[in-house]
């Protein structure tokens, strides 16, 4: 229970709190089975291939805080949880696997098993921020048209460009109105 009288009556504020709005959690009824749940019954008309990826998905944030009762779980714990596979996965992968603890959450609050989704209260850091898209990488930089045209390309090669900045500033000079 608790260490002190007053950690004793906090705990028994907070489940009357949860009862009176209608939380009726089980003590044992942990992270891993909300979202085992959720698979199971939360994501009707999904194709399998849907079900394996959110299963796959949501596994190694499970493995590292599936073991915490849903009613314990912490901001804080799912945050340490997707700072901690930072390193490993992948930002989508971790967007994947949020966005299916968010989800699994959000099927047992419809089920009055939790009060409220923690985990929609995190959002996914991006584990590489300066990373170019491929294609903007050094070798893919040059111009589309500035090669010759080849035997097999129907068009030749544009050799100049047509002055699209002085016909874009006249069209907006034409569109606008004097005040008054």
């Amino acid at each position: 229970m608790g260490r002190t009288k007053a950690e004793v009556r906090q705990k028994l504020k907070d489940l009357r709190a949860d009862l009176d709005i209608g939380v009726q959690s089980p003590a044992s009824y942990t992270v891993r089975a909300a979202v085992d749940d959720w698979l199971a019954e939360g994501l009707s008309g999904r194709s399998q291939r849907t079900l394996t990826l959110y299963r796959d998905g949501v596994r190694p944030l499970t493995d590292k805080i599936g073991h915490k009762q849903l009613r314990k779980l912490t901001a804080a714990d799912v945050r340490s949880a997707l700072a901690g596979l930072s390193g490993q996965m992948s930002t989508r992968s971790l967007q994947i696997a949020h966005n299916c603890l968010v989800g699994a959450i959000r099927h047992a609050e419809a089920g009055d098993i939790v009060g409220r989704n923690v985990a929609a209260l995190i959002r996914v850091q991006r584990t590489r921020p300066n990373r170019q898209p491929p294609s903007l990488t050094a070798p893919l930089s040059h111009a589309p048209n500035d090669r010759p045209a080849t035997p097999s390309s129907p068009r030749p090669a544009r050799t100049s460009t047509p002055n699209v900045a002085g016909s874009c500033a006249n069209n907006v000079a034409a569109n606008t109105r004097p005040a008054g």
